[in-house]
């Protein structure tokens, strides 16, 4: 039989939420898209984990068809949709750099200092002893020593 609302699970006072149309997995409430859009969700489909996985594609896809189906996918909805995306790609293209990317100005000043005959244990004692009261995580010494072993400013003119 199909499944209805009418003698169904009941749902409380907030309804139910839009992906899963039921009460979900946790509480449910309302997300604000944007553009006057606004969406209940369960605590799941609200999750950060959620609204973000493949670039936050699960969430507008999931949306867009819910839409879709009750025949009221607006201009509105659509740019809330995009705008979801955008969001979650400009924070990814924000988040910390990875490894030695993260230090660009440092490898430099340690390349420049191997490049210029600079003992390699002197290096790696200034460079991990440097400002040790700011939160920065430094570079380990093994990555510093690959630094000077890659020998890069060889390369350069």
């Amino acid at each position: 039989m199909p499944r209805s609302y009418y003698k169904g699970q009941a749902l409380g006072k907030a309804p139910p939420c839009a992906i899963c149309a039921g009460p979900g997995e946790g509480g449910r409430a309302e997300l604000d898209l944007g553009y006057g859009v606004r969406v209940w969700l369960c605590e799941a489909h609200r999750s950060r984990t959620f609204l973000t996985r493949r670039s936050g594609r699960d969430l507008v896809v999931s949306l867009m068809y819910v839409w879709q189906a009750a025949g009221c996918m607006t201009r509105q909805r659509h740019l809330a949709l995009d705008r979801h995306v955008a969001a979650v790609r400009r924070r990814a293209a924000v988040r910390a750099s990875p490894g030695s990317y993260a230090w660009p100005e440092l490898r430099r000043e340690v390349e420049r200092r191997a490049g210029a005959g600079m003992d390699a244990e002197a290096i790696c004692a200034e460079v991990l002893s440097l400002q040790p009261g700011r939160r920065v995580r430094l570079p380990s010494q093994r990555t510093v020593e690959r630094w000077i072993a890659e020998r890069r400013w060889l390369e350069r003119d």
